[in-house]
């Protein structure tokens, strides 16, 4: 899968992914919301973010979007992302999260269309 990493995604989950064969660019440091939206539709990549104003759904539209998945984890931890990039790769593909905006923390996965 083709990925667009916020700032606010961890280097090692940047590399982990990277390491399973996945296409991640990270974004640079201050851009807007709407900058990083942008960049990610106009790369066609799925969205990756600890950033909950991107589950507005009305600032930024998932049927423009790739994807964009939220990651809600307390504490941020590694092994955590692990654990719930793991369930999200059991359940999604490219295709199955175009138009989607997901919210995942360890324990529930939110799908807003």
């Amino acid at each position: 899968m083709q990925f667009l990493a916020d700032e606010n995604i961890r280097r090692d989950v940047v590399l982990f992914l990277k390491g399973q064969g996945h296409d991640v660019e990270t974004v640079e440091k201050q851009n807007s919301d709407k900058a990083i939206a942008k960049e990610a539709r106009r790369k066609k990549s799925i969205l990756l973010t600890n950033d909950l104003d991107f589950a507005n759904t009305i600032g930024f539209p998932p049927s423009l979007h790739s994807g964009i998945v939220i990651f809600r984890l307390h504490p941020p931890q590694f092994k955590a992302y692990v654990r719930v990039l793991e369930k999200f790769f059991a359940l999604y593909n490219a295709k199955r999260i175009k138009g989607k905006t997901l919210i995942i923390s360890e324990n529930d996965l939110w799908e807003i269309e």
